[in-house]
């Protein structure tokens, strides 16, 4: 691999995508997209374990202070039937309804939603997206 290659791999330019008509529709009506094999296998499973970390750190605020707490409650959001007692969840990280704004308050997600990887989809997405409207 030149160093160019190489440079580039780490901005995360090397690899080829693009975005299907299909996919910039879904992203239209959904808010989001699924961009499969975008990460390495290490980091999927760095990042599992960063939201089994903040769960197992909610869970143990949670026991510890018997609240959920309004600091909490942004980030971690459990499943309202799992909140008022009518399910039983078959662990903590099944309880969990979503992770919301994580990028905010955590370090890693924040690093992650700047991964440039993210950045130069980000920036094709934008683009194709001003020329369809």
């Amino acid at each position: 691999m030149s160093e160019t290659d190489s440079k580039r791999q780490k901005k995360g330019e090397s690899d080829s995508f693009s975005l299907t008509d299909k996919m910039i529709e879904n992203y239209g009506r959904n808010g989001y997209l699924v961009l499969r094999n975008l990460f390495s296998i290490d980091e999927v499973e760095a990042t599992k374990a960063e939201i089994s970390r903040i769960i197992d750190d909610w869970y143990a605020e949670f026991e510890r202070t018997g609240k959920e707490g309004p600091d909490w409650e942004e980030v971690v959001n459990r499943d309202p039937l799992v909140k008022s007692g009518q399910l039983e969840p078959v662990d903590r990280l099944h309880s969990v309804r979503r992770l919301f704004r994580i990028s905010v308050h955590v370090d890693f997600f924040k690093e992650l939603a700047s991964h440039p990887k993210v950045i130069a989809r980000r920036a094709y997405l934008l683009r194709r997206v001003d020329k369809i409207d």
